[in-house]
């Protein structure tokens, strides 16, 4: 069975390069395009605070 799309999603744990690792290489044999999700929690904003205003998926106003 061929997958046409992966979605992986990511956090900060130990073992996410591991699940990362082995989406990538599933994508590749598969000829699959690749997917990233990672959340954030808005505990740690002021950490993420660099990286608003890039063009992440955190600059788009949802609700108006």
């Amino acid at each position: 069975m061929a997958f046409k799309k992966i979605l992986v999603a990511l956090d900060r744990s130990s073992q996410a390069t591991v699940v990362f690792d082995q989406a990538l290489e599933l994508a590749q044999i598969q000829g699959s395009s690749l997917m990233v999700f990672h959340c954030l929690s808005w505990e740690n904003e002021k950490k993420a605070s660099p990286f608003l205003g890039i063009g992440t998926l955190a600059d788009v106003n949802m609700y108006g």
